[in-house]
């Protein structure tokens, strides 16, 4: 699967948390987490099951839904981190969207220190940022102080200063691909793949899903007439590899394939 905001059907979404307050949402959290440990109960207790029955008391990955593809951009209902964290556990999201709207012109040192604080406890919490067309300085705030991969989408910029720093954290950039424009697609992929030294950074995000089936195989043949290998744009059969999602296996959602030959 690629990372797919504008494609109908693709796993990519963003949950509507649709509560009225706070506290409705805490006793959603709560009925799934209750439901999720009544289901471990039901099972055989053997060693597997009993593990997994650990797993959900805590619940660690218990909604079974928490991957890089589910994500939320409202945080207007988290009163503090211990609801957010609970909530992506339990109602089942492992991604947090950002636009430059979110970020004030200019950040004071405080407000830049305590903003780096929270970023490291989601980093820590294994919850994906996604920035979506930042601003060149914000870009460059998150660079400097994350210490775990993100992704990026939308319009952006790289700095050749910055190609190293974005090797090292693994940054993964979502590159755009209209079914009516594939040239385009190609020409972008192949500036950022020279720019960066390879494809590994790189992740194909669709805007919809017509003449897909056509766009594919003209990019396919395109990258591949470009000097590409199929396993930079499909991935190997077992490894997480490759534009068409499984570069995302970088990010703690991991990913999946979408070519084949």
């Amino acid at each position: 699967q690629s990372f797919n905001p504008g494609a109908e059907g693709n796993r990519y979404q963003v949950i509507d948390l649709d509560f009225p307050s706070a506290e409705a949402m805490t006793a959603a959290i709560l009925d799934s987490a209750r439901a999720q440990i009544a289901r471990a109960r039901t099972q055989a207790t053997g060693n597997a099951q009993m593990q997994q029955m650990m797993r959900m008391y805590g619940g660690g990955g218990a909604a079974g839904g928490r991957s890089v593809y589910r994500g939320i951009d409202d945080f207007t209902l988290f009163q503090d981190d211990e609801l957010l964290f609970a909530a992506s556990e339990f109602l089942g999201f492992g991604r947090l969207d950002f636009d430059s709207s979110m970020f004030a012109e200019e950040i004071s040192e405080e407000e830049s220190r305590e903003a780096a604080a929270w970023f490291e406890r989601m980093e820590e919490a294994e919850i994906v940022l996604h920035l979506q067309n930042p601003r060149a300085d914000i870009f460059g705030w998150f660079i400097e102080r994350l210490s775990r991969p993100f992704i990026v989408s939308g319009d952006y910029q790289i700095g050749a200063d910055e190609v190293d720093r974005i090797n090292e954290l693994g940054v993964l950039f979502a590159v755009t691909m209209d079914p009516d424009n594939v040239d385009a697609c190609i020409a972008e992929l192949n500036r950022i793949k020279t720019l960066l030294g390879d494809a590994d950074n790189l992740v194909l995000s669709i805007t919809d899903e017509s003449n897909l089936d056509t766009a594919k195989k003209a990019l396919y043949m395109g990258l591949i007439g470009s000097g590409w290998t199929h396993e930079e744009i499909a991935g190997a059969r077992r490894s997480q590899s490759g534009i068409a999602g499984g570069n995302l296996g970088s990010l703690s959602g991991g990913g999946g394939q979408q070519f084949r030959r």
